[in-house]
């Protein structure tokens, strides 16, 4: 429960989620419950399985149009959240663009078995549409997204969220498994000041 209301302050504060998962199923369900939280949003959702519902636009990549291309469409929708199911490719770097800027919050989904390796290949996909450096496309990368949720499926079909950590700068555990670490990300203290109710409980 405690994570939960957590992923959902995050998304009401417009901020950008990165859901890592060894299973793509138990990562769509997840990002169409988080959408579920945002009821009067307009989401758009790329590469959602099926899984999100009538009242959100869903887009996919297909034989005439790959995902980059179907990520440019859906910005050009305007999304008040962005959602993109599975990054592997150049639309990587779109979608983080986009959260870095003109996209107030969303998530992404990548394939990884841990944070470290999540991160280390957004960003290797990430570079792949473009030719700069490692060093800007961490930049991009930390300057985009504020929270990693790390989901595991085990041999025997179990689902679990196993971490979720603070990447808004240093990575820092909110929750190992569902127990609360103790620690209070910075965006979260902002977004206290500004209005939005938010139960200080969940981190002890």
């Amino acid at each position: 429960a405690g994570i939960a209301r957590f992923l959902r302050l995050a998304l009401q504060a417009g901020r950008a989620i990165v859901v890592a998962s060894n299973d793509v199923d138990g990562r769509l369900e997840l990002m169409a419950a988080l959408a579920d939280t945002l009821p009067t949003k307009r989401i758009v959702a790329v590469d959602g399985g099926g899984r999100f519902g009538d009242h959100h636009v869903s887009l996919s990549a297909g034989a005439g149009a790959n995902a980059a291309e179907v990520v440019r469409q859906a910005l050009k929708m305007r999304p008040d959240r962005l959602f993109v199911g599975d990054c592997h490719g150049p639309e990587t770097f779109l979608a983080l663009t986009a959260l870095a800027g003109s996209v107030e919050g969303g998530v992404v989904g990548v394939t990884a078995e841990s944070p470290d390796d999540a991160m280390i290949r957004i960003m290797r996909q990430a570079g792949t549409a473009v030719s700069v450096g490692d060093d800007q496309i961490g930049g991009l990368v930390h300057e985009a997204a504020d929270v990693l949720v790390q989901l595991l499926r085990y041999a025997d079909g179990k689902l679990v969220v196993t971490q979720v950590i603070d990447i808004d700068g240093q990575r820092t555990e909110v929750f190992n498994g569902f127990s609360a670490t103790g620690h209070v990300p910075r965006w979260v203290t902002n977004a206290q000041s500004l209005g939005f109710d938010v139960d200080m409980g969940v981190f002890s």
